[in-house]
């Protein structure tokens, strides 16, 4: 991933058009983070974090807006700020250039405090305008060209940060401080091994897409659930910088993540350890099923609900899941749900009702537009969601001997409501409310219908909260 530190002369400095800055940027394929840090003097310091190309790719954007005069790349990475500090001391060498003890010291202290980029203060202290050919020098830190006085206000803020966090010196790497917040914390290798017992099959608690995750218990009898990302895998990589969107949203039915480690190539995320494991368990074991009665299943389906709404329209972040589906769906002691596994979540511009994007997800779960190569939209959340509801109604599998699950309830619902009772998971039917259970089931065919007519997720909750009025379901595609 690329960092990359913009400075932008406004037209105005009020909250809006820092807003319309922010939505131009993330509407940029690949950008994942924006910061933002303002001066009275109409200038902004802004820090984009993400997989773009190039700083032209992100100039012509900002070109196209109107409103912003100047960008220039000054962050690099680790490799060429270490690839740039030999060359410089080669060149030195060469050239006997003597260079002041205090100026030595202040690009030494600069260099370091660069390459430990502090959370939440997105200045960088290397400068470098495109089409600068200084002979050699391009990747050359210049930090020289801070003040003294620029770099100690700059030190002493990121001292104080630290204190107030109860953050060290040694907690080191660019990527760790970047990605969490105060609540977070950068684990120690050592730690996560003691924890798992070297990552022993016994505290195995199952496998993902991008590696194994582990049940971990520290010595003060602690809990977590650690996930060891493929270091082969790009995407694992990936993943690894994607999981900082959940230091960015906190929801009760949102799984909460503890922090990070990374160990060279070994990169760890830890989350909080959920006892009961998926819904998945739940939903495809008859036995463990029956132990889900129907409130606690509405209350299941009420907080997957709240939570989608949550990420879709409430948070600071406009975040779309992407995968959706009853393994992500973690149930603590209590069994209430947390939606889990942001790997492959997006961020979403908020004017945007579509963006073009690879296609990501689980089939059976994944919206039919989408799957088809379709742009992306929060929709694809509610489609995924709807065929979750079904499930948690219906005690079914998406592919059972009924054929395709959204089908036969389809054809059902079709038929009227009789026939509709008689999708209800039998082991609840006897003692569920089946006028509720019914509800679901039209909900779930609303969000299950062609993608300009689901409702948004916050419609979607009022709907289940038996408040509205329901519309007609139409026939979902593909069935």
């Amino acid at each position: 991933m690329q960092s990359w530190d913009l400075k932008v002369n406004f037209n105005c400095i009020c909250e809006g058009c820092k807003k319309t800055f922010t939505k131009v940027l993330y509407k940029i394929d690949g950008v994942q983070e924006v910061i933002i840090d303002a001066d009275e003097k109409k200038e902004k310091k802004v820090t984009v974090k993400g997989y773009v190309t190039s700083a032209d790719v992100l100039l012509e954007k900002l070109e196209k807006s109107g409103k912003y005069a100047e960008l220039w790349p000054v962050a690099q990475s680790e490799q060429q700020q270490n690839e740039a500090k030999t060359q410089k001391q080669r060149e030195e060498q060469k050239s006997g250039e003597d260079v002041g003890d205090d100026k030595k010291e202040h690009a030494t202290m600069a260099q370091s405090e660069t390459q430990k980029k502090k959370p939440k203060d997105s200045k960088q202290l290397t400068e470098q305008k495109p089409g600068n050919d200084s002979g050699g020098n391009e990747n050359d830190n210049v930090a020289v060209a801070l003040s003294k006085m620029q770099y100690k206000k700059l030190k002493t803020r990121n001292q104080q940060k630290d204190r107030k966090s109860g953050r060290h010196e040694d907690d080191g790497q660019a990527e760790k401080d970047a990605l969490f917040t105060e609540r977070q914390v950068v684990f120690k290798m050592e730690t996560l091994v003691a924890a798992t017992n070297n990552f022993h099959d016994d505290n195995k608690l199952g496998k993902g897409a991008f590696g194994p995750v582990y049940k971990g218990t520290t010595n003060d009898g602690k809990q977590m659930a650690v996930k060891k990302l493929l270091s082969t895998s790009s995407q694992g990589r990936k993943e690894f910088l994607n999981e900082k969107l959940l230091a960015k949203v906190q929801h009760r039915n949102i799984v909460n993540l503890l922090g990070c480690c990374r160990e060279g190539s070994q990169m760890f995320v830890v989350y909080e350890y959920l006892p009961n494991g998926s819904l998945d368990k739940f939903l495809s074991d008859a036995e463990k099923r029956k132990d889900l009665d129907w409130q606690k299943r509405y209350n299941i389906i009420l907080g997957i609900a709240r939570a989608l709404q949550y990420l879709h329209e409430d948070s600071q972040l406009r975040i779309v899941h992407r995968d959706i589906k009853a393994s992500n769906i973690l149930l603590d002691e209590k069994l209430n749900p947390k939606i889990a596994d942001f790997g492959t979540a997006k961020v979403f511009p908020e004017d945007d009702t579509h963006v073009s994007t690879g296609v990501v997800g689980t089939l059976g779960y994944m919206a039919p537009e989408y799957f088809g190569g379709e742009p992306l939209s929060v929709n694809v959340d509610v489609y995924s969601f709807g065929i979750v509801l079904l499930q948690l109604v219906t005690g079914k599998k998406i592919f059972s001997e009924e054929g395709m699950l959204l089908g036969w309830v389809w054809n059902s619902y079709e038929q009227g409501k009789s026939e509709s009772v008689q999708t209800i998971d039998p082991a609840i039917i006897e003692t569920c409310d089946k006028e509720q259970a019914l509800r679901c089931i039209h909900v779930a065919l609303l969000c299950t219908q062609a993608d300009s007519l689901r409702p948004p997720m916050s419609e979607v909750t009022a709907m289940l909260s038996n408040s509205v009025t329901l519309p007609v379901a139409t026939k979902p595609p593909g069935v």
